[in-house]
């Protein structure tokens, strides 16, 4: 996660469990998709929301490309070979959201203590939840979805991998209200408590609850007319971004954000 031409950009990616090599398909795509936004967005921001949501499929797509040329270029050819990864991209601008994304995990605004928006659909059988029907590798499945959501004052913007939006329900909302307060509005201490807290969960039998990867990005707005943020070392913690990852105990699955790729670290 980063702050380019002072708007929120937030590139997500997760290996696809059961496959081999989803760490380094993260990395690849998360890398990729971040040095190709970092230099085209701040045109794109001139040309406006469609020019933003233009960028991010073009973006997603030329990620696919690379992923699949790594893939090439190791003798990997089908999806069965690994190198997978789910994508989220996405962009906080002064009036919207723009969210594009391939696989699964979680993009939400909530919206007051009780109303929250649901921005992004996995792409995720009905039928069998634990199979994709999109993601990146030696072949891309599906095709990417996108969405474009207004941004108003007070917003909490939450981009979680699968092992929080699997699990994201009216207990986990209550969590993350708690600790943005307790935090004073201040974004990484507030998601590192909440994470560190979902990552010790236990169930009534001891075992825990999160065991896969927990990584998260969260943007705060304040709550007054939405205005383009500051420069990033003069921003406001009302108004405040940071991304956050822990993988406590994993199944194989591995997640990268841009700004700080942990594949295999279970710090924050």
């Amino acid at each position: 996660m980063a702050w380019v031409a002072s708007t929120a950009l937030i590139v997500m990616a997760d290996g696809v469990g059961g496959l081999p090599l989803g760490g380094e398909a993260a990395e690849a795509a998360t890398a990729h998709a971040f040095r190709r936004l970092r230099r085209e967005l701040p045109t794109a921001l001139a040309v406006g929301v469609e020019g933003v949501r233009t960028l991010l499929l073009a973006t997603l797509w030329s990620t696919a490309g690379h992923v699949a040329a790594e893939a090439r270029a190791r003798g990997l050819r089908r999806t069965e070979d690994g190198l997978c990864t789910t994508l989220i991209l996405a962009v906080a601008l002064a009036e919207v959201y723009v969210v594009v994304w391939i696989g699964d995990g979680g993009a939400h605004v909530l919206r007051g203590k009780e109303k929250v928006e649901r921005l992004l659909v996995p792409h995720k059988s009905p039928d069998a939840p634990t199979l994709f029907e999109a993601a990146i590798g030696p072949e891309t499945d599906g095709t990417p979805s996108w969405s474009i959501t207004p941004r108003r004052p007070g917003d909490i913007f939450l981009i979680t991998t699968d092992g929080v939006a699997d699990q994201f329900d009216a207990t986990l909302v209550a969590r993350l209200h708690a600790a943005i307060a307790r935090y004073r509005a201040h974004a990484k201490p507030a998601l590192q408590d909440l994470l560190g807290e979902l990552a010790s969960q236990r169930d009534a039998f001891g075992r825990y609850i999160f065991t896969d990867n927990l990584t998260a990005a969260l943007v705060l707005t304040a709550g007054r007319t939405v205005t383009d943020a500051p420069d990033a070392h003069e921003q406001d913690p009302a108004s405040g971004a940071s991304p956050v990852s822990i993988k406590p105990r994993s199944r194989g699955r591995v997640a990268a954000t841009a700004h700080g790729i942990r594949p295999r670290s279970g710090t924050v």
